[in-house]
């Protein structure tokens, strides 16, 4: 599992924070399937691309850049047959919490 399983690049790219979708996974263990961290790291994790998604448009904003850069809420939906519940997505409020 790769921490950023979306799509960067094409067509330009994109920075969409995904890991709470895979917050099980990231800190379940390798034995398991999973990323085997703690669950503080994989917290770090979810801010990680927070601040990332920050750093984005922070950038996009102070270098004045004319691009298509749109930062908002979506609704995300599974196509798969076997789509995984996401129970981690309580995690985004506890990161919030310990991060300030």
């Amino acid at each position: 599992m790769g921490l950023n399983s979306r799509p960067a690049g094409r067509n330009g790219g994109h920075v969409a924070p995904w890991s709470f979708a895979n917050f099980a996974r990231i800190i379940r263990p390798y034995a398991k399937g999973g990323g085997d961290v703690s669950h503080e790291e994989g917290l770090n994790v979810l801010q990680l691309e927070r601040d990332n998604l920050a750093y984005v448009s922070e950038t996009v904003e102070r270098e004045g850049w004319v691009v298509d850069f749109w930062k908002g809420e979506k609704i995300e939906g599974e196509l798969e047959s076997e789509a995984p519940s996401c129970p981690c997505a309580a995690s985004w409020p506890e990161a919030d919490r310990a991060r300030g």
